[in-house]
């Protein structure tokens, strides 16, 4: 998505925060430190690794595909750009590197290269026939790609997510075996918790999905089914003081909507960046592994990272 650390950067570099502000936003924060169900929690980290590439464009990573067998990713940003990169695994499974191996910029309904309001992708899935489903940002939509070629194929009327035009959206994309495609909203529900979802029809049709309970104090930034069949929710918790922290949580689908999560993970505050991309994916062993990107927010001084926790065996 479009970023809180990065809003918030550049909202106090360019208004230069007062040393009184700054001291009113910490009491603020010492005040509310949102209490964090199974914080102590830890699965184990399989790999942790920068990615860095010399490209203009590189940063800014929200949506996240692992393919080839774990050998290889795609990944969306910000910026409207779609990379592939090769990874590097030791015989214990542990990526050891990421080599970029393209990027292609995505081109608007009119054949223009993604730009501004039209550029901000935040989810990517793979399709069964092997087509991209890109959410994006901003201008609010979903569309289907076939590189290397980059025409979107609309999935949605023009103003079918007018409502959420803006930098609030659509954070997640997730297909279940069954083929059907929800979409997850970034914020919790308007007099609730949770979050709302959208779920595809086919053809240009969208209807309101069921709502996936939470407890207000994350933010969901990607999703993805699992292969046990239940859906993993990343989310995000800001804190000025601490840092970013991450909590992956499990819906199991019911008849008529979600469980209650499960949480299977979070993180230490400050531990690691802004995870904003996820897949949950069985590798040759027979593990659930869960592979996060962050997001650099294109600062100079934030980076790229991938890390891989091993939720089941």
């Amino acid at each position: 998505m479009a970023k809180p650390g990065a809003k918030y950067l550049a909202a106090g570099l360019k208004a230069g925060l007062t040393a009184g502000l700054i001291a009113g936003v910490c009491a603020a924060v010492l005040i509310y430190r949102p209490a964090l169900p199974n914080d102590s929690f830890q699965p184990e980290r399989l790999s942790f690794v920068e990615w860095s590439d010399d490209a203009d464009e590189f940063g800014g990573m929200s949506g996240l595909a692992i393919i080839d067998g774990g050998m290889a990713l795609q990944a969306v940003s910000d910026g409207g750009v779609l990379f592939k990169a090769g990874l590097s695994r030791d015989a214990t499974g542990k990526i050891t590197a990421v080599k970029t191996e393209s990027h292609s910029r995505f081109l608007d309904n009119l054949g223009r290269r993604v730009a501004g309001f039209h550029a901000d992708a935040e989810a990517l899935r793979i399709a069964a026939d092997h087509s991209l489903i890109v959410a994006f940002e901003g201008y609010a939509r979903v569309a289907r790609f076939a590189p290397p070629e980059m025409m979107p194929k609309p999935l949605q009327t023009w103003d079918r997510f007018r409502s959420i035009w803006g930098n609030q959206g659509i954070e997640a994309l997730a297909i279940a075996d069954s083929g059907q495609v929800i979409a997850v909203l970034e914020g919790p529900l308007p007099g609730s918790a949770g979050y709302r979802t959208l779920a595809y029809g086919g053809g240009t049709v969208w209807t309101d999905g069921p709502d996936l309970i939470s407890d207000g104090a994350f933010q969901a930034t990607d999703a993805d089914y699992g292969p046990d069949g239940r859906l993993y929710v990343l989310e995000r918790n800001l804190s000025v003081l601490w840092g970013y922290t991450t909590r992956i949580s499990a819906y199991r689908p019911l008849a008529t909507g979600f469980s209650a999560p499960a949480v299977m993970m979070v993180t230490a505050r400050g531990e690691y960046g802004d995870f904003e991309g996820l897949d949950v994916w069985a590798d040759a062993r027979g593990r659930t592994i869960a592979t996060v990107i962050s997001d650099s927010n294109f600062l100079p001084f934030a980076r790229t990272t991938i890390a891989e926790f091993i939720l089941g065996r």
